[in-house]
């Protein structure tokens, strides 16, 4: 299972995710739940998955991502092809960054 949640608003974030990404459930910031790094729109969507907090990996490119994972008490993958680079994720406190989609799917399947 995969999904999109983001600190965009929630129209537009389904609305992008719909373009690019048909079918996929998307998340975005809504007035009920405070915004990432807070952790309860991301358990919410592992919640509506049905996806335990513990067989999920948040991915993400940001420190706002890494952080967001911690405070979830979830593994973390990093994409140094998003917003920081690998330098800036590796600052963050990244331990593992993946350059490729094929790094990326190699370490999930590893997970």
């Amino acid at each position: 299972q995969v999904a999109i949640v983001s600190n965009k608003p929630d129209p537009t974030t389904k609305a992008l995710a719909e373009k690019f990404f048909p079918g996929v459930p998307a998340f975005g910031q809504r007035d009920d739940l405070p915004a990432k790094p807070a952790p309860d729109l991301v358990l919410c969507a592992l919640k509506e998955l049905g996806c335990p907090r513990e067989s999920a990996i948040y991915v993400g490119d940001s420190e706002v991502d890494i952080q967001t994972a911690q405070n979830c008490t979830m593994k973390y993958i990093g994409v140094s092809w998003g917003f920081r680079g690998r330098e800036g994720l590796a600052e963050a406190g990244a331990e593992v960054i993946v350059d490729t989609a094929g790094e990326l799917l190699e370490k999930l399947l590893q997970a």
